[in-house]
């Protein structure tokens, strides 16, 4: 059953769809024009992809671990950015309410 038919627009294309969600998918593009127009962006690929070699493709890391190690740091800098504006806002927020009250105590 297709619930998001936009995801299935890959398997589409590709050819991985059984008959009842290709025809369900085949429906659903005749309303979307957005499907329609990435469809037609992405027609030219099963094409390009029978002309790879599967021997030429690389099947992991040469780099020794290296860019698994970037990527967890270049995580764990978001994840204290993220923390960091957190703290902020909650700051921020804690400055308005005694701000709000102070304002309160002076109009009484």
């Amino acid at each position: 059953m297709i619930d998001e038919p936009h995801v299935l627009l890959g398997a589409y294309i590709l050819g991985g769809l059984d008959a009842e969600e290709r025809g369900r998918f085949e429906a659903h593009l005749k309303d979307c024009a957005q499907c329609r127009a990435q469809a037609a962006d992405f027609a030219p690929l099963p094409a390009l992809l029978s002309k790879v070699d599967p021997a030429d493709l690389e099947t992991g890391p040469t780099d020794g671990g290296e860019s698994e190690l970037i990527l967890r740091d270049m995580l764990a800098t978001r994840r204290t950015a993220a923390k960091r504006r957190v703290r902020r806002r909650v700051a921020l927020g804690a400055c308005a309410a005694v701000l709000a009250a102070v304002a309160l105590v002076l109009v009484i």
